[in-house]
């Protein structure tokens, strides 16, 4: 079910942001305007924060290392683009889950702690390129600034479970749960092409800002390099810092995060 939970959020975002190219005579040339782009991407971060689950606060501070060595992990990450003109629409979704265990044998109660980490996120974004300044006469190197808002979903868990058997027989009990919501972001791109097949690229957004039951801020920070190395195929490589400051509940049942992931990052794009 986490699986088939995970995949309809990227396929939707892959099918909004396709849906324009592909609506149109399929004979048109060049997709009537559109440019669609297709990016995985790798990205398991480090976590340094402060987990709350059932009113406790525990400090996390894992490294890329830590994750690998401790944790059974699985991420899966992509962004998609779909410009035509100074228009575009944007979809990046990513989900890690982090999974492991501890045994329990001296003293007693013997037993197991399971420990599980997921977190996810989808962003839809519309983007339109406000600034465009030619760097380069006789080129169509330029820079460009594109500011850009939307609806974000995110989903976090935190659950420890005990399962145990003591004097006084088995001792079961799981703390932490679940939880989900959609938050607005805004946030803006810069992109300086520095030759036809090198550019910098730095992007950044803000979103959740406490209203309903979003985050009271979640921010991103992402800055790298795209090189295109064959035509229609982009590398793409950067370092992304994101930010979650997010709480439900109160008392016995306060639930939250607030803290950082952050890693380098790689990923293909491909330009259809």
């Amino acid at each position: 079910m986490k699986c088939m939970r995970i995949w309809v959020f990227l396929w939707v975002g892959l099918l909004l942001v396709h849906a324009p190219a592909y609506s149109q005579d399929p004979l048109a040339e060049d997709n009537n305007g559109w440019d669609v782009s297709v990016a995985p991407y790798f990205w398991a971060p480090s976590i340094d924060g402060d987990s709350t689950i059932s009113g406790g606060t525990a400090k996390i501070d894992l490294s890329f290392g830590d994750i690998l060595d401790d944790f059974d992990v699985w991420a899966v990450s992509t962004r998609v683009e779909a410009w035509k003109g100074d228009w575009g629409l944007i979809f990046d979704g990513m989900y890690m889950d982090l999974e492991t265990d501890a045994k329990l044998t001296d003293p007693p109660p013997a037993g197991k702690v399971d420990v599980e980490i997921d977190s996810g996120t989808a962003d839809f974004a519309l983007a339109y390129k406000l600034i465009k300044i030619p760097l380069k006469e006789g080129t169509p190197l330029e820079f460009t600034f594109s500011p850009l808002g939307g609806l974000r979903y995110q989903y976090l868990k935190q659950e420890v479970t005990l399962k145990a058997t003591g004097p006084l027989g088995p001792a079961n009990a799981t703390l932490g749960t679940s939880k989900d919501w959609v938050e607005p972001f805004v946030g803006a791109e810069l992109r300086y092409e520095l030759t036809e097949k090198l550019a910098v690229i730095s992007r950044a957004d803000a979103g959740g800002f406490g209203i309903g039951s979003a985050s009271d801020l979640t921010w991103n920070f992402v800055i790298g390099m795209d090189w295109t190395f064959k035509e229609n195929m982009d590398l793409k490589i950067g370092y992304r810092v994101m930010d979650m400051d997010y709480s439900n509940g109160s008392g016995a049942d306060e639930f939250g995060f607030d803290g950082k992931f952050y890693r380098p990052m790689l990923g293909l794009n491909i330009h259809f």
